[in-house]
Order: structure tokens, then C-alpha cells, then sequence
């Protein structure tokens, strides 16, 4: 175990995510505990909302769940988690999530906790935080209202929460991508929410609809019986070769075997570009819309609006086309993140001052 620096005690994760909301704020957050524990820490998730895959990933890592029975942000919620902390002698909460106003990280901070606080679109303001993590690309352009003398900021890429199992993917695949045989392989994964279960339609009648070659296509959909069964039906009598991973699948070698992705603007834009693998993005929502316009501006990746996919015929032969285009596409992606950022935040949290806010 990597004990260089300081040493990490424990880490409470206050973090949700379930059927609607997808587990994007559980699974980008194991990247900093994953790094807090490689400092000999240890790490407890509390979540009022999670699912069971994500236990049997805590379990794996060797990390520890609780659950909240308070409301998402309220005062029973702060209370809960100020007293695990004082329970199991914790100085930082990361809090992850659009719910946890000033008021509940104020909370924390007058019951002497250090609050990391993981903010995409700084509309949780005023921050009074001790450091706040943005890793996306334009975070820095973003309207923070700071009002903490010594509060710590990162920003930018070279804070993207890259998790082990990606990391070693980059590795296990070096020098070069996998060969990807005669068939090309297609992945489209746009998070585990019920919201993305129409989009997945959208893409497979554009997909079904395109007379290229036949390719490999691999849905990392939701796991319910009827979104599976209508993908497939869409498909039926397509060239594509359908497939979907197990609910047990690694996540790594999923991107790492891909040729192509089809991806929503989300955390795994991030573990794309890390993975040097070509795709296209879908913007989903509007907490999309930074990176979205990020990838537009740099030519990393086609966007795609997933209203447009849903109204516009014209629009769906376009994705169509880009991945038929672009799925056999020779070489590496380009080179923008590092993997280092988990490493960064740790390091940034056990230099802060002690001695409270």
C-alpha cells in the first residue's frame, strides 16, 4: 500500500444516486476514495439512495456503506452525518450532489468538519466551503460566490476523478488499442437513469436505420427487462450484432474493447478522453451543457442534442453515419488527462490546515 505523504485517517462520502438520478455522483467519488485508501484510510459512503451493484462495489474495494434515513439536505441529514463522523473520528466530508445547501454544509463546518464540496455548475453558492472540486474543462469561468478566506479550488482537467478500474484498462491495453477484428465494436452508454431510456431507443432506429457495415453493438443500458427486450426488437434484422454486458462486466475493459463510443456528456466523457477513444456525445440534460460545449469548441468529439435525436429523422442518420465513419477509425484519441486527479484532491485535502474552518 502507497503510504507516501501524509497519512489519511477516515473519509466520510456523502453521496446518492438510484433509478432516476443514475449513480454518477456514487461512481465519480470512489475515484477520491480509491486514492484515500491507497493512503492507508479509510472510507465510509453514506447515501440516503443507492443501489445494489454499487454495495457490491464498496464491498469489493474493501469500503463501507451506511444508509441516511433523513431527506436528502435537511437538517436530519447533516445531523446524521456529523455524528458518523464524530463516530468514526472523520475530519472530511466530500459531499457530492445538487441537494446540499449552504445551510447543511454549514452545518458540517460549525461541528469542526473540513467539507470538500464536488459542484459542476456553482449554483450552490454562497461557498463557504474548504475546497471545492469542479473537473470539468471550464470550471474556472463558472460564477463562484467564495466567501471562505482560505477555501482551496480545483478546477479543470486536471482533477478528473478517473477511477483504478479505468486507469488499469489505459495500462492493460498499452501499448496500443485492442484489435478490434473484422467486425467493428460500438459501445453506447449513456448512464443507468430512467430518464436516458428513450435516448437508448433513439440510437438503436439510428443505428438499425444505417445501411453501412455490420458492426459489434453493445447497449450498457439499464439492466430492465423491456428496455433490453425494445432495443433489441429495434435492432432485429439490422446488421448490428447486439450484445449486452453483464451486470458484472468490468467497466474498464467495456470502454477498453470499444472502437467507437456513444456516450452522454456525463463523468464517463472523461474516462473516454483518459482511454484516448474516439466518440460521439449526447447532451442529456442541462448540467451537461459545459462539457458539451467543451467537446463542440475542441473537436474532441460530435455532440448531439438528445431532444434533436428524438424529433429529427435527419438528425439520427447524422449520428448514424459519425459512428459508421468513425468506428473503424485507425490510432489513439488525444491526450488531454493525465489520470493523476484523484491523486491531486487527496494530496490537496491532507495539506489543508488543521484545526477546523
Amino acid at each position: 500500500m502507497n503510504r507516501q505523504g501524509p497519512a489519511a485517517q477516515t473519509l466520510i462520502i456523502r453521496a446518492d444516486g438510484g433509478p432516476v438520478t443514475g449513480a454518477g455522483h456514487l461512481m465519480r467519488t470512489l475515484a477520491i476514495a480509491e486514492s484515500w485508501k491507497r493512503r492507508g484510510g479509510e472510507v465510509f459512503y453514506l447515501s440516503a439512495e443507492t443501489t445494489a451493484s454499487f454495495h457490491d462495489n464498496l464491498e469489493r474495494r474493501g469500503m463501507r456503506f451506511m444508509a441516511i434515513a433523513a431527506d436528502i439536505g435537511s437538517d436530519a441529514d447533516a445531523r446524521e452525518t456529523i455524528a458518523l463522523a464524530k463516530k468514526h473520528e472523520a475530519e472530511w466530508i466530500v459531499a457530492d450532489g445538487y441537494s446540499f445547501a449552504p445551510a447543511w454544509r454549514a452545518a458540517l463546518a460549525g461541528a469542526g468538519l473540513k467539507v470538500l464540496l464536488v459542484d459542476d455548475l456553482a449554483q450552490v453558492g454562497p461557498y463557504r466551503d474548504d475546497i471545492v472540486l469542479n473537473p470539468n474543462p471550464r470550471a474556472a469561468a463558472l460564477d463562484y460566490r467564495f466567501e471562505h478566506e482560505g477555501a482551496v479550488f480545483l478546477f479543470g482537467l486536471d482533477y478528473a476523478l478517473i477511477r483504478d478500474e479505468i486507469r488499469n484498462a489505459r495500462v492493460d491495453a498499452a501499448p496500443g488499442p485492442e484489435p478490434q477484428g473484422p467486425t467493428p465494436r460500438i459501445l453506447v452508454t449513456l448512464g443507468g437513469s430512467e430518464i436516458v431510456s428513450k435516448t437508448y431507443l433513439h440510437i438503436a432506429a439510428a443505428l438499425a436505420a444505417s445501411k453501412g457495415e455490420g458492426v459489434e453493438l453493445t447497449f450498457a443500458c439499464p439492466g430492465e427487462p423491456g428496455l433490453r427486450k425494445n432495443i433489441a426488437a429495434i435492432l432485429a434484422g439490422s446488421r448490428c450484432e447486439l450484445r449486452f454486458p453483464a451486470r458484472d462486466a468490468g467497466w474498464g475493459r467495456e470502454l477498453a474493447r470499444a472502437g467507437f463510443i456513444v456516450t452522454g456528456c456525463g463523468g464517463s466523457v472523461f474516462e473516454i478522453l483518459f482511454l484516448r477513444k474516439h466518440f460521439a456525445a449526447i447532451a442529456l440534460a442541462d448540467n451537461q451543457r459545459l462539457v458539451a460545449d467543451y467537446l463542440a469548441a475542441s473537436r474532441f468529439a460530435r455532440c448531439f442534442e438528445a431532444a434533436a435525436l428524438a424529433a429529427d429523422e435527419e438528425t439520427r442518420a447524422l449520428l448514424a453515419a459519425e459512428t459508421q465513419a468513425a468506428s473503424g477509425r485507425a490510432g489513439p484519441g488525444p491526450d488531454v488527462i493525465d489520470g493523476k486527479g484523484p491523486e491531486r484532491i487527496v494530496e490537496a485535502m491532507l495539506k489543508f490546515p488543521s484545526g477546523g474552518n
